[in-house]
């Protein structure tokens, strides 16, 4: 009886279970591998803003590896002593070749008021814009070189990656 039982409850959920139509689309491997490349996992939130120029953003960062020289690319285990013990990462250092720009986000300002401020944070706010203005507005930081450390220690999946990357981003007219 328990047999016909499971034999029902498994022909019913896949009647109306998940069908292949509600999955997902495959992931495309190269978005993988950059997902690697740049967050140490191959499952990342990526998001293609230009496939000719080979230019992704990040939770809000943009990373031009089009621009990336390829015999820049450094990739090195980072290690830590913690209270906790070792804290082990790969760290990748890359730079834009002939100086370009590999590297982009935007610092968000300081809010001049807030409903959660009260008269001394008002009062600190107002003096600091005094001096300071340039913290209330929104400011673009480019940058020539970039190290970003991964919360990952598989070196060689870090280092194959990057591999695929500089390898497809280098070659021109390519659109992945």
């Amino acid at each position: 009886m328990l047999s016909l039982a499971l034999d029902v409850l498994i022909a019913l959920s896949s009647v109306f279970g998940a069908s292949d139509a509600d999955a997902a689309p495959p992931r495309d491997p190269f978005v993988g591998a950059v997902g690697v490349a740049l967050t140490g996992a191959p499952d990342a939130d990526i998001r293609p803003l230009d496939w000719r120029a080979c230019r992704f953003e990040v939770n809000g960062q943009v990373f031009r590896l089009g621009a990336v020289d390829p015999a820049t690319v450094r990739v090195r285990p980072w290690e830590r002593d913690t209270v906790l013990g070792t804290m082990r990462r790969v760290a990748v250092t890359f730079s834009g070749a002939d100086g370009a720009v590999v590297y982009e986000r935007t610092d968000r300002a300081l809010e001049d008021v807030s409903p959660a401020d009260d008269a001394a944070i008002r009062l600190f706010k107002q003096t600091v814009k005094s001096r300071r203005p340039e913290l209330f507005h929104d400011r673009r930081v480019a940058l020539r070189e970039q190290t970003v450390t991964l919360p990952t220690s598989d070196l060689a999946a870090v280092e194959d990656a990057w591999r695929t990357v500089t390898r497809t981003c280098a070659a021109p007219g390519t659109t992945h």
